[in-house]
């Protein structure tokens, strides 16, 4: 089975939550980037509201981190979509910060990336996909020959380490 791909959302208001609500009900991880930090602190609390008004699974709306950090947003997003109010030069700035981000950040992930996927074995692979759809959060399995290893957990947040641990403990 293919892993559903990592979303990232620019903007929490009332486009942007609805975005990421709807990622969030079909399985993917979404993180969600907004300045104002009142739209990040409701940003579950609004998508959960949703989900009960419509009968839909409140728990999707766990899939969803909000991010105060852009790079934290779209650095392990496969796909972005942006959401801003419609301002032009918020747009033009939210743009130009996203296209540097990932430029400096992609390449060299895509290329570590390809060298460590042909390397991972296929079970493995398959371990780290569905801890890190469970725990809705990036997870990384390296292990020695010796079968000596460790376990990488990657989260954004505080608020996103709560729901980690949640899932957890």
């Amino acid at each position: 089975m293919a892993t559903k791909a990592r979303i990232g959302v620019l903007g929490a208001g009332l486009m942007g939550h609805g975005i990421a609500q709807v990622f969030a009900l079909a399985g993917h991880a979404v993180t969600i980037y907004d300045p104002v930090a009142a739209s990040l602190s409701q940003v579950r609390t609004r998508i959960a509201a949703n989900l009960r008004d419509l009968g839909d699974d409140e728990a999707a709306a766990e899939r969803v981190q909000p991010c105060a950090d852009l790079a934290a947003a779209v650095g392990e997003a496969d796909f972005v979509v942006e959401a801003a109010p419609e301002d032009l030069e918020i747009k033009r700035k939210l743009f130009r910060e996203t296209e540097a981000l990932v430029r400096r950040m992609g390449q060299p992930q895509r290329e570590r990336a390809a060298g460590a996927d042909a390397a991972v074995d296929p079970n493995i692979r398959r371990l780290q996909d569905d801890l890190s759809e469970k725990l809705g959060a990036t997870v990384a399995i390296e292990h020695s020959e010796t079968g000596k290893g460790r376990l990488v957990v990657r989260y954004n947040s505080l608020d996103e380490l709560d729901g980690i641990l949640g899932h957890i403990v």
